[in-house]
């Protein structure tokens, strides 16, 4: 994926797990980098990647997560990741701050969910390119604790989580999170806080953590 691996997301997962090659699905996504034109990639998905503890680490995982963050690289708009949630068979798609013009106070996100073997995996990937005035929310730190900017913008994400769990009624969760870039740090926060919280989420230590 050209020089985007070098600032990759932040993923708690590193260790490989089999995964049934049959299962593989593969397609191809969209995203736009700052600056370039409209880019193509392929993805290899498999439902396989969510069958096993949160606690498991999985390198397979973590490049599908690059590729859905990297959907979220659209000027106004959700039509990226959106197609490619849908690929994936995941449903209910519902986006955050990705239409409307960004500002200090907005954080794109589009949220989706699947049912793998009676677990729902709710995916959430925040936008990290072409995010506008959102930028400038790196510049406020604040007088302690995190980054105030970071660290509303995780709230914000944090409290869509809960209100999308409860308004589809979903149980038995596992949290997929990505980002890219200040996206990134925000998702690292929304971890730190689910993974301290499970049960405000529907899941528990033996379900499965955030991926992040």
């Amino acid at each position: 994926m050209k020089r985007f691996y070098l600032f990759t997301i932040l993923c708690l997962l590193v260790l490989p797990v089999v995964v049934n090659a049959a299962s593989v699905k593969t397609g191809k996504f969209k995203y736009l980098p700052a600056f370039q034109e409209e880019v193509e990639e392929t993805y290899y998905y498999s439902d396989d990647y969510f069958r096993k503890s949160g606690k498991d680490d999985n390198n397979h995982l973590l490049t599908m997560s690059f590729n859905l963050a990297l959907s979220t690289f659209e000027i106004r708009g959700a039509s990226y990741s959106t197609a490619l949630f849908k690929d994936l068979g995941f449903g209910s798609i519902q986006a955050n701050d990705m239409v409307e013009k960004p500002t200090l106070d907005t954080v794109g996100t589009v949220i989706a969910h699947k049912r793998i073997d009676g677990k729902t995996v709710v995916a959430i990937a925040i936008r990290g390119e072409n995010y506008d005035s959102e930028w400038g929310n790196n510049f406020i730190v604040g007088e302690s604790g995190n980054a105030k900017g970071f660290n509303d913008a995780s709230l914000k994400v944090i409290n869509r989580i809960k209100k999308y769990i409860s308004d589809n009624n979903l149980d038995n969760v596992k949290i997929w999170i990505v980002g890219y870039s200040r996206a990134a740090a925000i998702a690292d926060l929304t971890g730190v806080y689910i993974n301290k919280n499970l049960n405000e989420f529907n899941t528990t230590s033996e379900i499965g953590r955030a991926h992040v």
